[in-house]
C-alpha cells in the first residue's frame, strides 16, 4: 500500500512539473522570494529524477534512450563550455539553468511514457488548459492594450500586441503555431462528433490569436505544418486537402498583394504585418521602417558562420548574444543593425556549443523526426493523434524556431513538445515488446 501511494505521488509530482513549466514562472508562491512552484520543482527533481532514470535504465527499461542521451550530451557538452568559455555571470548562469530544466522535462515526460494513463492526462491537461489559458490572456491584452506595440482591435491607437505567457509576441506566435497542430488532431484521439466542432471552434480562435501577434515566423511555420500534414495523408484526401490548401494560399496571396496597395500607416499592427509577408520573399527594406526582418536574420547568419569557423568549440552560454554585441560596438564586417539576439535556434546551438553542439542537436532533432515518422504505423488513437499533432510541428518548427530572439531562454513549451514526442514513441516501442517483458516493465517502479 505505501508503494502504491509513493508511486502515485511520483507520477502526481512529475505531471505537476510538466503543467507549471508551460505557465514561465507565472505561478509564483508568496514568502518564497519569488520562487514559482515550477522552479521549486525544479530544485527537487534535479537530485531525485536523474537516479531514478539511471537505476530504470540499469533495469532495463530502455527505450528511448538514444533520443535522451543525444539531448543530455547536449546539455553536458553546453554545462562544459560554460566552465571553460563563458563568464561566470548571473545571466549566462540563469540561460544554463534553464537548459537544466528543459532536460529535466524531458526525463520527466520519459518516465511519464511507462504509466500510459498518467502520461495521457499529462499530455490532455497540459496542452489543453494552457492552450485555453493562453486564448484568454491574450485575448484580454488585445483588448486592453496591456503589452507592446500597436495592435489593439478595440479603440484608438497606441495599443498593443499580446503575448500571453511570453515576453515576446513572436514567442507567442510560434507557440500558437506548435499548439493548434494538437488542436486540430484531437478528433483523432476523441472520435466523437462534438469533438470536431469543438476542435474547429479551438483551431480558429487560434488562427485569431496568433494572427494578433503579428508574428509572420509563427504563420509561416503553420503554414509548413499544414503542407507537411497534407502530404502524410492518404492520396485521396491529399488531392482533396491539397486542393483547399493551394485555394486558401492563393486568397492568401491575394489578400498580401491587395494590402500592399494601401498605406501601412492606415492598417491596423497585424494586418501591417501580414502586409510585410512580401518582404520576405523580396527582401526588401521599407526605407521609413529600416531593414526587413529577413535582412536582418541573413545579417545574423553571416556573423554566426563566422563565429563558428572561428570558435569551433563554441563561446559557450549566451556566446551568440555577447559575440554580436561585440561586433555592434567594434565595426563588424557583417551589419546587424544593432540586433544582439540571433533570432534563430539553430544558429545559436552552433555559436553556443560550436560544431559538437550544433551536431548533437540536429542528430537529435533528426532522431526524434524518424520515430515519430514510425508512429504513422500505429493503430492506438492516442498514438495517431500524437503522429498527426507531432509530425506536423516538428516539420512547422523548423523554421519557426527562427522567429523568436531565443527559444532556448524561457520557452518551456519547446522541451514539453519534444518530451511528449519522444514518450509517445516510448509507448509505442514499450506495446511492441513481449507481453513477459512490459510486465516485468511495470513492476520495476
Amino acid at each position: 500500500m505505501l508503494d502504491r501511494a509513493i508511486s502515485w505521488a511520483w507520477r502526481a509530482l512529475l505531471g505537476l512539473f510538466v503543467i507549471t513549466a508551460l505557465y514561465q514562472g507565472y505561478a509564483v508562491l508568496p514568502g518564497l522570494h519569488g520562487h514559482s512552484l515550477y522552479s521549486l520543482l525544479q530544485r527537487v527533481l534535479l537530485f531525485a529524477l536523474p537516479p531514478v532514470v539511471a537505476w530504470w535504465l540499469y533495469r532495463g527499461y530502455r527505450q528511448g534512450l538514444g533520443l535522451l542521451g543525444l539531448y543530455c550530451a547536449w546539455g553536458v557538452w553546453l554545462a562544459l563550455r560554460y566552465q571553460t568559455a563563458s563568464p561566470h555571470t548571473y545571466y549566462t548562469f540563469y540561460y544554463l539553468w534553464t537548459q537544466v530544466g528543459g532536460l529535466l522535462l524531458l526525463l520527466a515526460l520519459w518516465v511519464l511514457a511507462r504509466h500510459p494513463a498518467w502520461f495521457r492526462t499529462t499530455v490532455a491537461a497540459a496542452l489543453t488548459v494552457f492552450y485555453l489559458a493562453t486564448l484568454a490572456v491574450a485575448t484580454w491584452e488585445v483588448r486592453t492594450a496591456h503589452h507592446l506595440a500597436a495592435s489593439r482591435s478595440l479603440g484608438p491607437p497606441p495599443s498593443h500586441v499580446p503575448t500571453g505567457f511570453f515576453f515576446d509576441p513572436n514567442n507567442l506566435g510560434v507557440a500558437m503555431a506548435l499548439l493548434i497542430p494538437f488542436m486540430a488532431a484531437l478528433p483523432v484521439w476523441y472520435r466523437r462528433p462534438w469533438m470536431r466542432i469543438a476542435s474547429a471552434a479551438l483551431v480558429l480562435y487560434g488562427l485569431w490569436v496568433l494572427f494578433e501577434t503579428g508574428s509572420r515566423g509563427g504563420e509561416l511555420e503553420l503554414v509548413i505544418a499544414a503542407v507537411a500534414a497534407i502530404a502524410s495523408l492518404p492520396a485521396q484526401h491529399r488531392r482533396r486537402w491539397g486542393a483547399v490548401a493551394l485555394l486558401t494560399l492563393l486568397a492568401l496571396a491575394l489578400v498580401v498583394f491587395g494590402l500592399n496597395r494601401l498605406p501601412a500607416s492606415h492598417l491596423p499592427f497585424a494586418l501591417q504585418k501580414l502586409r510585410d509577408l512580401v518582404h520576405l520573399v523580396w527582401l526588401s527594406s521599407n526605407p521609413s521602417q529600416g531593414p526587413g526582418s529577413v535582412r536582418i536574420r541573413l545579417a545574423l547568419m553571416q556573423g554566426g558562420i563566422l563565429a563558428l569557423l572561428h570558435h569551433p568549440l563554441g563561446l559557450g552560454p549566451r556566446g551568440a548574444e555577447q559575440y554580436f554585441a561585440y561586433w555592434v560596438h567594434h565595426g563588424a564586417p557583417f551589419n546587424t543593425y544593432g540586433v544582439v539576439d540571433a533570432h534563430n535556434m539553430w544558429l545559436e546551438a552552433a555559436i553556443d556549443g560550436g560544431w559538437p553542439g550544433l551536431i548533437l542537436w540536429v542528430a537529435a532533432y533528426v532522431l526524434l523526426m524518424r520515430r515519430v515518422a514510425s508512429l504513422s504505423r500505429e493503430r492506438a488513437p492516442f498514438l495517431r493523434y500524437l503522429y498527426w499533432a507531432g509530425w506536423p510541428g516538428l516539420w512547422g518548427f523548423i523554421l519557426g524556431s527562427l522567429s523568436p530572439s531565443s527559444v532556448f531562454l524561457g520557452f518551456q513549451l519547446m522541451w514539453v513538445f519534444l518530451g511528449i514526442l519522444i514518450g509517445a514513441t516510448v509507448l509505442a516501442q514499450t506495446q511492441h515488446q513481449p507481453l513477459r517483458m512490459r510486465h516485468q516493465l511495470r513492476h520495476l517502479g
